[in-house]
């Protein structure tokens, strides 16, 4: 999974007639992140411990930076909402490590989090996203067998459907400002690099 991500790094990174080519499509490309975004979301370190022990030969701050770049880039090609949310949101949790790598990113983040909202909420007067279930029963079928109702409940515990997109960016990122020093240094270190424009836009999306 790993090697077919990095052939992918490899060819959307290469140009002219010798840029390599890679097996992998959008939408099996999709499905990997999607599997490290679960990964991610349930616990940033486990997320951290697996890729390490998956790629021995390369020190991890390489391995992160080229996958980073890869999956922000890769963002615009995911049309379903639930996945696009669920990789967003993966991302989102790495912001929990505090690390540079993952901080230097933060103009990416703000311009996929301003492009999420936009597709989730698109009723002032709903204070939760499109993609919240809050009644288990309403999406049970007509003479429902116990494995759709054990797939019924999987879905309504998904993190997908039951974490609210502008509350989780709004708590991550107040966390990642008050561990790295509080506002003032946050916006020296980081903020200082992001576009006027995509500060602008994540203003208006209503996150902080």
């Amino acid at each position: 999974m790993l090697s077919g991500l990095r052939g992918a790094h490899q060819a959307h990174e290469g140009s002219g007639p010798n840029r390599s080519k890679t097996w992998l499509d959008i939408l099996v490309e999709t499905d990997y992140l999607s599997i490290l975004s679960r990964l991610a979301l349930s616990s940033p370190t486990l997320f951290i411990d697996a890729t390490k022990a998956a790629t021995p030969e390369e020190q991890f701050d390489t391995f992160v930076e080229w996958l980073l770049r890869e999956w922000f880039r890769h963002l615009d090609n995911i049309s379903h909402p639930e996945k696009k949310k669920l990789n967003t949101l993966a991302l989102t949790a790495l912001l929990q490590t505090g690390q540079s790598w993952i901080m230097g990113h933060l103009q990416d983040l703000m311009a996929v989090w301003t492009e999420v909202v936009l597709e989730l909420y698109d009723d002032d007067s709903v204070d939760h996203d499109c993609l919240i279930y809050t009644d288990p029963e309403a999406l049970k079928g007509e003479d429902e067998t116990a494995e759709q109702e054990g797939q019924r409940k999987l879905i309504f515990v998904d993190p997908v459907h039951r974490l609210d997109f502008k509350l989780y960016v709004r708590e991550h990122l107040q966390q990642a400002i008050a561990s790295s020093g509080g506002n003032e240094f946050f916006r020296a270190e980081w903020v200082v690099n992001v576009d006027r424009d995509v500060l602008h836009e994540f203003g208006k999306a209503g996150i902080l």
